[in-house]
């Protein structure tokens, strides 16, 4: 996946400025449904999927008569959602090019103390990296969020209809959450997660559950 994780469609002048683990790989099934008619046979996260029509981008590629969309989860949701997927399955290829200290199938409870020894900034994997440093959430016009999709998408059709008149389409997905199983987490565990990323609590109002 490109990263930075940012898609722009110069042709509606329209943005995209995607969190990993927030619902990015729904919405650009949706782009490809507009431009493609859902067309399956490639990797919507590959960087010329989307192409001609959308191309990734970073933040300064934007112009100011974009309009821009981000995507943002609960922190502690978007981190469970990550290690089921990237540790919890398989360990994903980044962390191990990156030899972050994690291993395959490894507690989740060690997997927040690991991540408290990565830092945020450009050479982390964005899977773990803070969600507001890949936001510009004072070019953003409609914060998608994970907890409120369907709704928050639909808004989002609303404004990008009033914006260019074209109708994208509907999202027909399940509801996102962290699936059937969940972690116990700890007092300790959640004190570390909150501290790890307070930034986005703090940004993007999402409540603390210690």
């Amino acid at each position: 996946m490109p990263d930075p994780n940012m898609i722009k469609i110069d042709e509606h002048k329209i943005g995209f400025m995607f969190v990993c683990k927030a619902g990015n790989s729904s919405i650009k099934t949706l782009l490809n449904e507009k431009f493609f008619k859902g067309r399956t046979e490639f990797n919507v996260h590959g960087p010329k999927a989307l192409a001609p029509h959308a191309e990734y981008c970073n933040r300064h590629n934007f112009g100011k008569d974009y309009l821009i969309f981000g995507t943002c989860r609960h922190p502690e949701d978007r981190l469970i959602s990550c290690w089921k997927d990237k540790v919890l399955k398989q360990l994903h290829v980044g962390f191990s090019r990156r030899k972050y200290p994690f291993s395959l199938g490894m507690p989740f409870d060690k997997f927040v103390e690991g991540l408290m020894l990565i830092k945020d900034n450009a050479r982390c994997d964005q899977h773990l990296r803070s969600q507001f440093y890949d936001l510009d959430l004072g070019r953003i016009s409609h914060l998608i969020r994970v907890e409120n999709f369907r709704s928050d998408w639909e808004r989002a059709r609303e404004l990008i209809k009033k914006h260019c008149g074209q109708d994208y389409p509907e999202m027909k997905f399940h509801e996102r959450n962290t699936g059937s199983f969940k972690p116990e987490i700890s007092k300790e565990t959640r004190a570390l997660i909150e501290e790890r990323f307070i930034k986005d609590y703090e940004l993007l109002g999402y409540e603390k559950r210690s």
